[in-house]
């Protein structure tokens, strides 16, 4: 199936059965996704029934209602991705051709890299609200659920924003006279018509892969780069010897004993700056963060992230990052290989 710049056909080229048989794959996985995007769409109307529990200042616990909303957005994306890029690939398979016009392949292709961009963007936007939850574990209730929807917000018009290219890109074209169409990128089309020996087919090839490099980008590699980076912060203030951590007194025992054996063997000068003068001075950063504000109580960092640690919020958001990663990072890893 025609789907990037490889080069046109001037002839209707044969059908393959892998192609069947890919299609057959997905229309399979398709009915399986509908059984059970009614039981999650179900549960979610569930939750979004439930009442929350009252704080002692009228105010609701934020997290689970906050979560639902990014749950109900991961599952709007799922769905794009399933209802709308899945089935009409496999019909466009099944077809071998593209029968649904020159401006149901702009929208097409505009509205399968929405549901992508979207659904990479909810798994990045998850991380950032477990992240300023540690680092704002003040802000709860009405406040945490307004965070939540500006987040939103912004997942999806970047998503429609981003996704704004594959408008002027995908076009429908007729190498041969045959009443044959495909929905293609106008770089295939360009190299298509150019001369083999013409000095821009160089330029056009360029051009195309600095598209795909955009596309997969904010598929995946910018919203995966900043998951991974919230999840490494939140887990480096478990690390005793970390630098900028804020530990109580009993910690900063700690960090300073392993600071000593990790390292032992360096100089007493670098040993002495390491293990006594930064951690005095963390220790005195420590003793200031546990000074009450107004009205309120604060937490160090550390001990805000190890109850988030034990929360279902956590795990959940930990699963769905996880569970990402593991099935599109292999893909776009194998999808780097054609830049070598």
């Amino acid at each position: 199936m025609l789907e990037t710049s490889t080069p046109i056909s001037t002839t209707i080229p044969e059908r393959l059965w892998s192609e069947i048989t890919e299609a057959c794959i997905i229309l399979g996985l398709e009915a399986l996704y509908v059984v059970l995007a009614i039981g999650l769409g179900y549960r979610l109307w569930r939750q979004s029934r439930m009442k929350l529990p009252i704080t002692y200042n009228g105010q609701s616990v934020g997290y689970h209602n906050s979560f639902w909303l990014f749950k109900s957005s991961l599952y709007i994306s799922d769905c794009m991705i399933m209802m709308i890029y899945a089935i009409l690939k496999a019909v466009w398979l099944l077809q071998f051709q593209w029968k649904f016009g020159y401006y149901g392949c702009k929208a097409y292709r505009f509205f399968s890299s929405v549901a992508f961009f979207s659904n990479s963007n909810v798994v990045c936007a998850i991380a950032l609200d477990r992240y300023l939850s540690v680092y704002s574990n003040h802000i709860i209730g009405a406040r945490q659920y307004l965070r939540t929807k500006r987040m939103l917000y912004f997942v999806w018009i970047f998503a429609f924003i981003a996704a704004s290219p594959q408008l002027l890109v995908w076009e429908t074209y007729r190498p041969s006279s045959d009443e044959w169409k495909q929905c293609v990128t106008v770089f295939a089309v360009e190299i298509h018509e150019l001369p083999p020996d013409s000095p821009r087919v160089e330029n056009v090839n360029f051009l195309s892969m600095l598209y795909e490099a955009y596309h997969q980008a904010m598929a995946f590699w910018l919203p995966f780069s900043i998951t991974i980076s919230c999840y490494l912060r939140m887990m480096s203030r478990l690390i005793p010897f970390w630098p900028f951590s804020v530990l109580n007194s009993y910690e900063d025992e700690q960090q300073k004993t392993l600071c000593t054996i990790f390292w032992s063997k360096s100089s007493k000068r670098i040993q002495s700056f390491f293990c006594e003068t930064i951690l005095r001075r963390k220790s005195f950063a420590s003793q200031s963060a546990r000074v009450p504000l107004a009205g309120t109580t604060r937490h160090p960092p550390t001990t805000a992230l190890r109850r988030q640690l034990g929360t279902t919020v956590f795990k959940n958001a930990c699963t769905i990052a996880f569970t990402h990663m593991i099935l599109w990072l292999p893909y776009n890893i194998i999808s780097l290989s054609r830049y070598n």
